[in-house]
């Protein structure tokens, strides 16, 4: 499929799809190993304030 224009998967997907990518129910969860998990909406403002008109860039180039 990797000849065609737009192909549907290309030969490094295909790659990919042979190895197992689900992690085992016996291996550490994020608790176990000390990481503290947060929901996406709390974080992303603060990285997308970079980038509004008047955000931190702004600030910075002013």
């Amino acid at each position: 499929m990797g000849f065609f224009p737009d192909p549907l998967l290309t030969p490094d997907q295909v790659e990919t799809l042979k190895t197992d990518t689900v992690v085992s129910s016996s291996m550490k969860g994020f608790e176990e190993l000390g990481v503290r998990v947060h929901s996406i909406d709390s974080i992303l403002p603060g990285y997308l304030e970079t980038f509004r008109s008047g955000g931190r860039l702004a600030k910075a180039r002013a």
